[in-house]
């Protein structure tokens, strides 16, 4: 038996969602401040009665945290899809595992640290305006090696940019839902 719409919960829980794509297993593109950007994602959610989700291309432990949860492929697929589409904000360096936000809903927030003036790193911001997602682009430092570079590194000020885009994805979807609310209660 295989995935069904009816298999995947797309419901969002009452707490806000944000997701942080690492790329700290990847041979190319590790953020060097990943830990501070992180520190800082975790302040937010907690201020924001929000969640955080770390996801990791291969290894989504967060998506589903049953005890001796199935670990085949088919079920990472699966709890991927319940990850992307639950989140209100997604962030992550340019790279794979950003494509994913094909199974988020219209108007979740993508948060994408990429790399300014390269055409073959624009395709999740056109992906993002193609599925109703607001794509904000926070810049790394320019890089001779690009998208081979070994770790990468935000501009200066980069961080509070990519944080004040968090919170505004946040702010964004918590009156979301407060007008579906109210629509509902009609």
């Amino acid at each position: 038996s295989g995935i069904s719409a009816s298999t995947i919960s797309r419901g969002r829980s009452s707490k806000l969602k944000i997701v942080y794509c690492s790329r700290s297993s990847s041979p190319t593109r590790k953020l060097k401040e990943e830990n501070e950007l992180l520190s800082r994602l975790e302040k937010v959610a907690s201020s924001m009665n929000a969640e955080l989700s770390i996801f990791e291309k291969g290894n989504n432990e967060n998506a589903e945290e049953d005890v001796g949860a199935d670990s085949s492929p088919l079920h990472f697929v699966k709890s991927t899809i319940e990850l992307f589409s639950s989140a209100d904000v997604v962030v992550g360096v340019h790279g794979a595992s950003l494509a994913n936000i094909v199974f988020s809903e219209v108007g979740t927030t993508v948060v994408e640290m990429g790399l300014e003036g390269l055409p073959q790193a624009s395709h999740y911001r056109h992906l993002s305006q193609s599925l109703g997602l607001e794509h904000v682009d926070v810049f790394l430092m320019k890089d001779s090696r690009s998208l081979g570079a070994t770790e990468v590194q935000l501009r200066l000020g980069g961080m509070n940019e990519v944080v004040g885009a968090v919170v505004e994805g946040l702010d964004n979807a918590s009156k979301r839902r407060m007008m579906e609310q109210q629509h509902m209660d009609r």
